[in-house]
């Protein structure tokens, strides 16, 4: 060992300078690097040092060299390392290797991953923020991403930090392709080089590891991406440009972790109606249901089930299938009769010799749990008693022949039939209103032009080319969709239409019937999660005002003693959710027509003559409670998206005449309490884009609540209303009642003050006639 290590400190000691492959043939050039050797330190870390070490790295075929230089890079407080990670010219020519077209050692591109990831442990800001500002390390990485020591570096480098979203951004960019992503670049890293670099053409493979590492990134920081909405809203497009199953089994696993999409959903029916795809895309379909709440009618889930235990069994599958039924039996209402039929089923399959399996048998006690509505863990003591009871009896029961043999011909039906396929193409997964919102989104809705047409080993598709639309659904007649909703009930079914024949339900307009019932469905459970969360935030609200102590000058307000109480009983739709109680109305002496003390307050007389005006202009501050909007022209996300307006009261302010409010045709939204001891003051919202829809007041009393606010405000100013006001101001329950109405200007129908107004004269009427 001496003799070596006098040979290396010979070498440094040499009047003529060394090569520095003569250092790496030295078996003890590593320990003498370790000892600290300042002159191997130098000459290895200058830059010509570092350069011609990645040379030799990059070139050599010697084994042992490649493990020395491995072992320099990687060893602990290596100064090779923190030179690396303070420059961007080492990393782009550490990256180098992987633009070669020949043949190059396994060992070498592990060895530059590996010196990649120590230096992110040890250096991980400089690393991520070298990466980020090259625009050629990312397209590398990316066009190699098959090679296993490569995605291996991706998946530790896309979950280590939150400054691996550049990276995320540009393989979401590279999946989309044509597309676009649909959305412009995130402001956190609009400046970054990596991120406007353009985008990878993938193949099949390449997208299979792009959509895995995705799912990663999202599993691990979905809160604070900026694009994840975009993503979710992209998933159809994803599923569309798949090329086989596997590919698109892994879009729905991404899908599960974001929010849910319409598309997504309607496509993950119409593989479990035709079960013609492989496995896993069935597995994940009956997961997709099984998560997002999505209820299928009860001749679906019953033709489901007799077909999935009719076919050869697979674990996997029967365990999605379990999860499914449970929570459809759970969160519908009369479950009874579904019950006694998949019950009948199991017990069917499980008679039948040629059906019956040691898989079948092993999950035989779990399938009619599920039928049950109960969720068995397998190590659990009720599991072994059930187990128990259903070895002793084993609960066959009478089997209807005539109803086992219609599900068999309904199945047979499908299986031989060739309308009944799995919908990909985003042109039936997306309603008219849908599609049009989505090409302005994205630059095309069209397949990818670079990838190969689709092939199944199971089902042969033709995108694009359908003279109508078809429909997956499998008794002629649409199956709802009832989406569980914050509060764990179950939202109402829609009507069923009468069932027609087979032929005729495909001429018909039912399968845009079936998505705009999807669609309406998502609308209800986005208002509910609105409600929830204005619940919410108005008890935050509530309890902060209660911590604050109340002002000398001004009464404690009475509104303020208003709490929304939680429900008591859980809703069972959207209908039976409690409004927000009224805020007290101030006791007022009205006139009588007999005898009484009752005095009627004088009406206010108008001033004359040319009096200054003071106009009174309310406008309304709103916060969005929500992640920040795309900007225009793009919509705005809609999953984890409350919707929820907070109407800020501070002050009153006098503006001119000339100027009026207009929201462009919206609809402003009061979704808040307001406060008695706050002023009123209202300026225009700057929202970008907003349904009219999605614009509405929650419950009569929140009517009320804005109605009674607006008119103590009108009641504390001086000024005339019908003159002074750029608002026709609401109607006061002092006044007598005139014969001759006078004609009102005409207002815009989409102001909020229009609706406050409309809202208080419709009660006054009723008040009137009752």
């Amino acid at each position: 060992m001496e003799k070596q290590t006098e040979s290396v400190i010979f070498l440094v000691q040499r009047s003529e300078p060394p090569k520095l492959l003569e250092f790496l043939q030295c078996s003890d050039v590593v320990q003498v690097f370790k000892t600290g050797n300042q002159a191997l330190i130098d000459r290895l870390t200058s830059p010509d040092g570092i350069n011609e070490l990645i040379d030799i790295l990059h070139n050599t075929s010697d084994s042992q060299i490649m493990r020395r230089i491995l072992q320099i890079f990687t060893m602990i407080d290596s100064p090779l390392l923190q030179k690396l990670a303070e420059s961007i010219e080492y990393t782009e020519h550490l990256l180098q290797i992987l633009d070669r077209n020949a043949n190059v050692y396994s060992y070498v591109i592990g060895s530059v991953t590996q010196i990649l990831l120590n230096s992110m442990e040890v250096y991980p800001h400089e690393i991520y923020e070298d990466l980020n500002a090259s625009r050629t390390s990312y397209q590398r990485i990316i066009k190699n991403i098959e090679i296993n020591s490569i995605y291996y570096f991706c998946t530790r480098f896309i979950s280590h930090s939150k400054k691996s979203e550049t990276f995320a951004w540009v393989l979401f960019c590279s999946l989309m392709g044509d597309h676009g992503p649909g959305c412009p670049i995130p402001k956190k890293f609009a400046y970054d080089p990596a991120a406007s670099i353009p985008p990878i053409p993938l193949t099949a493979s390449m997208r299979k590891k792009v959509i895995e590492l995705l799912f990663i990134y999202f599993n691990e920081y979905f809160e604070v991406c900026d694009f994840s909405n975009d993503a979710s809203e992209a998933l159809p497009l994803v599923l569309q440009d798949a090329s086989d199953d596997t590919e698109r089994s892994l879009v729905f696993k991404l899908g599960l972790i974001l929010k849910m999409n319409e598309g997504l959903a309607y496509s993950a029916q119409s593989i479990l109606n035709c079960l013609k795809s492989s496995d896993s895309l069935i597995q994940y379909s009956l997961y997709y249901i099984h998560a997002f709440g999505i209820i299928i009618r009860n001749l679906s889930v019953e033709l489901i089930l007799y077909r999935l235990l009719h076919r050869p069994a697979n674990n996997f599958v029967l365990i999605a299938a379990a999860k499914m039924i449970q929570s459809i039996i759970e969160n519908s209402k009369d479950t009874t009769d579904l019950q006694e039929r998949l019950e009948m089923i199991i017990a069917e399959a499980f008679q039948k010799s040629t059906v019956s399996s040691v898989i079948l048998r092993a999950f035989r006690m779990a399938l009619i749990n599920a039928a049950d509505g109960i969720e068995v863990t397998p190590e659990s003591q009720y599991a072994v008693e059930q187990l128990r009871k259903l070895e002793a009896n084993p609960k066959i029961g009478e089997i209807d022949e005539d109803y086992i043999n219609d599900l068999k011909n309904r199945a047979d039906t499908i299986n031989n039939s060739d309308k009944f396929k799995p919908v990909f193409n985003v042109s039936n997964l997306w309603i008219p209103q849908q599609k049009q919102k989505m090409q302005i989104k994205f630059k095309t809705i069209d397949r990818l032009s670079n990838l190969n047409k689709i092939q199944s080993s199971n089902i042969a598709l033709t995108p694009g080319d359908e003279s109508r639309p078809k429909i997956t659904n499998i008794e002629g007649a649409r199956s709802p969709v009832r989406v569980k909703s914050t509060f764990n009930a179950p939202i109402q079914s829609i009507p069923q239409p009468l069932e027609e024949e087979e032929d005729d339900y495909y001429d018909s307009d039912y399968y845009e019937e079936d998505q705009n019932d999807l669609h309406e469905q998502m609308k209800m459970r986005e208002m509910i999660e609105r409600q929830k969360s204005f619940k919410m935030h108005a008890a935050e609200k509530q309890d902060n005002n209660n911590t604050q102590p109340p002002q000398q000058d001004q009464p404690t307000p009475k509104v303020q003693q208003q709490q929304v109480q939680p429900p008591k009983k859980v809703p069972q739709s959207i209908l039976d959710l409690p409004a927000i109680p009224p805020a007290p109305k101030p006791a007022i002496e009205k006139k009588t027509k007999g005898k009484g003390k009752a005095k009627a307050k004088p009406k206010k007389a108008k001033a004359k003559g040319k009096a200054k005006k003071q106009n009174l202009s309310f406008s309304f501050n709103l916060n969005v409670v929500s992640s920040p909007p795309a900007p225009v022209p793009f919509y705005p996300p809609r999953a984890r998206l409350n919707h929820c307006l907070e109407l800020n009261v501070s002050s009153v302010k006098l503006k001119p005449r000339k100027k009026k409010p207009r929201l462009n045709n919206r609809i402003l939204v009061v979704d808040f309490p307001l406060e008695e001891s706050n002023k009123l003051s209202i300026s225009e919202p700057n929202f970008t884009d907003v349904d009219l829809e999605d614009a509405m007041f929650f419950g009569t009393q929140r009517k009320k609540l804005a109605q009674e606010e607006i008119r103590k405000m009108l009641a504390a100013s001086n000024s005339d209303p019908e003159e002074d006001f750029d608002i026709e101001p609401l109607p006061s329950e002092m006044e007598e009642e005139e014969d001759e109405k006078e004609e009102k200007p005409v207002r815009n129908p989409f102001s909020v003050f229009a609706a406050v107004r409309k809202i208080a004269e419709d009660e006054e009427e009723e008040e009137e006639d009752k």
